[in-house]
């Protein structure tokens, strides 16, 4: 089977977020809902603010405003969305509550992958793996919608060790 030792950094945690912002589901949803949000605000505010009657170059230099501002921040919208989640990470350190553990050690028995740190220990079966995903720099086991396993790609000795372990991991997920 699979046993690998790790210590994991704030910039693989940084990486888990930013994987899981672009390219799941909810992340994905998060940026298209900001997206819409401001638009949205500018929108109801020309509307609002064009209750009383307003000269035509008025409401034309509102809507090419609208248009411009609404371009720029669907351009926009991916930049503060990572930026508020660093930020939060720099708050949960700051407050001394990083959400992950540094020294782990993962291992993927025949039944269940088992986790051990310095807190302690858990134990899963490969049915309760979500999805798997692989990142540019880490492997990203997915046990619910939010949470994973992180594994560095270091980890691994070769392209042919992470195929394998992909594929074992696939064959037992199901």
């Amino acid at each position: 089977m699979y046993h690998f030792t790790y210590v994991l950094s704030e910039k693989d945690y940084w990486e888990l977020n930013k994987f899981h912002l672009l390219y799941s589901k909810s992340g994905k949803r998060s940026i298209n809902l900001m997206r819409l949000t401001v638009p949205m605000i500018l929108l109801a505010f020309i509307l609002l603010s064009d209750v009383w009657e307003v000269e035509f170059n008025t409401i034309l230099l509102e809507i090419i405003i609208f248009t411009i501002g609404s371009i720029v921040w669907l351009f926009a919208a991916k930049p503060v969305v990572l930026f508020r989640a660093k930020r939060h990470i720099a708050t949960m350190k700051k407050d001394g509550k990083l959400p992950f553990e540094k020294n782990v050690s993962l291992q993927f028995d025949e039944d269940f992958v088992i986790g051990t740190t310095e807190r302690g220990e858990s134990k899963i079966r490969y049915t309760a793996i979500e999805k798997t995903c692989v990142g540019s720099d880490a492997i990203y086991i997915y046990t619910n919608a939010v949470q994973a396993h992180i594994i560095p790609l270091y980890v691994f000795e070769s392209q042919e060790q992470i195929s394998g372990f992909l594929a074992f991991i696939k064959n037992k997920a199901g």
